[in-house]
C-alpha cells in the first residue's frame, strides 16, 4: 500500500509501523514513518495501541485512520477504516483442524486474536477485507 500512497503527491500520509518493517520501505516526500517496537502478545499490543495511537493521530492531525493490523481503536479521534485480513480467525475448518491435531496452544492463540479482530470489526467505521478484486485495484480516499 505504501508505494501506491507515495505516487500521489497531493496526499500526505503518516504511517506507524513496527521498527523492523521500516527498514524494508523506501522514503518518499509525502510519507512519514513513525517507528515503534511492538509486542508479540496480542493483548499487550492491543492495550498499548489503545493508549498510544489516538495521541499520535491527534498530534499529526490525521483526517482518517487506516488500521491494517486487524485491530481497531476503541475511541478513535477520527473515522477509522479497518483492514480485516486474517480469514483464519473465523474459519471453522481451521479450528477443527487444530483440535484434531491436538494443537491447543495455536487454537487458543487464534481464538484470542479472533475475538479481538471480531470486536474491532464492530468498532471500525468501515471494514475492508482483501479479495481478488481488491488486490487488483488501488483505492485512494479523498477527503
Amino acid at each position: 500500500m505504501v508505494p501506491h500512497l507515495a505516487r500521489h503527491d497531493k496526499l500526505k500520509a503518516t504511517i506507524l509501523l513496527d521498527a523492523r518493517l521500516a527498514r524494508e520501505l523506501q522514503n518518499s516526500a509525502n510519507i512519514t514513518f513513525l517507528e515503534r517496537d511492538t509486542s508479540s502478545s496480542v493483548a499487550v499490543r492491543f492495550y498499548d495501541e489503545q493508549r498510544a495511537v489516538p495521541r499520535l493521530v491527534r498530534q499529526h492531525g490525521a483526517d482518517v485512520l487506516l488500521c491494517t493490523g486487524n485491530f481497531a481503536l476503541l475511541n478513535s479521534p477520527v473515522p477509522q477504516i479497518l483492514l480485516s485480513r486474517n480469514a483464519l480467525y473465523t474459519s471453522r475448518d481451521f479450528y477443527a483442524d487444530l483440535r484434531s491435531r491436538g494443537d491447543y496452544r495455536l487454537w487458543l492463540d487464534t481464538a484470542v486474536k479472533g475475538a479481538f479482530a471480531k470486536w474491532s470489526i464492530q468498532l471500525a467505521d468501515t471494514t475492508v477485507a482483501p479479495s481478488e478484486s481488491v488486490c487488483r485495484r488501488t483505492w485512494i480516499l479523498d477527503g
